[in-house]
């Protein structure tokens, strides 16, 4: 479910702005209302998570498995012999 999305055109997209959106967000649904938050595996993201279970231990955070397999793809593809194999 997307419950809400934040600008970050103009600023600089760090693990405390994460953190920080997604405990607006906490606030609003509810801390006992949220068990888990699925993001991609960027690193700022697990700093986030850090952050956010300092304060709110129950919470989850789990990386995207898609996000995961999309990145193992890439990186397969980048050996040659793999790449003419998908060609």
């Amino acid at each position: 479910m997307v419950y809400d999305h934040a600008d970050g055109s103009n600023v600089t997209k760090d693990a405390k702005w994460v953190a920080a959106n997604m405990i607006k967000i906490i606030r609003e649904i509810g801390p006992k209302n949220v068990l888990q938050f699925t993001v991609d595996n960027a690193a700022i993201n697990s700093l986030a998570g850090q952050i956010i279970r300092a304060e709110f231990p129950h919470i989850v955070f789990g990386g995207c498995v898609a996000h995961g397999i999309d990145l193992l793809f890439e990186d397969m593809a980048k050996r040659g012999n793999v790449t003419q194999t998908w060609d």
